[in-house]
């Protein structure tokens, strides 16, 4: 069993008991799926793919802390269905996010600013060579 699978767990049956539903009526919510797979959320036995955490979203579950146990529980709707709208988008293009999510979720607050000052670097470097690669195609052409 994952511990961070079942913290996540703890957090859906939490959001669902406050919304008093029964796992059937919640795994409806998040789109007709069995109420077993809601049941193995709450165990801990498998974590909620990227599809889901985004239905989950829609329902106004504020994802961050149903990863992170950080934040407010609900968001507000119309902040829901933003930042769903935006995590559906960047993970149709790019399943590799939804790894990448998760693997942040599981890191310390320390650690995931380790994580962006590093990706802030790339992105500043690339963003320099493309800089750099722009002005050659100028000189040349």
């Amino acid at each position: 069993m994952d511990s961070y699978a079942l913290k996540i767990g703890e957090r859906i049956r939490l959001v669902r008991e406050k919304e008093g539903l029964s796992q059937k009526a919640f795994a409806e919510k998040c789109g007709n799926v069995p109420s077993t797979t809601i049941s193995k959320y709450e165990q801990g036995v498998i974590k909620p793919s990227a599809e889901i955490l985004s239905k989950m979203g829609y329902m106004g579950i504020n994802i961050n802390w149903l990863l992170t146990g950080e934040g407010e529980m609900m968001r507000s709707k119309n902040e829901a269905e933003s930042v769903t709208t935006e995590a559906v988008e960047a993970l149709s293009e790019d399943r590799m996010l939804e790894k990448i999510v998760l693997m942040l979720a599981d890191m310390s607050s320390e650690e995931r600013r380790e994580v962006f000052d590093h990706v802030q670097k790339a992105k500043h470097l690339s963003d320099l060579e493309r800089r750099v690669q722009e002005l050659e195609a100028e000189r040349a052409g």
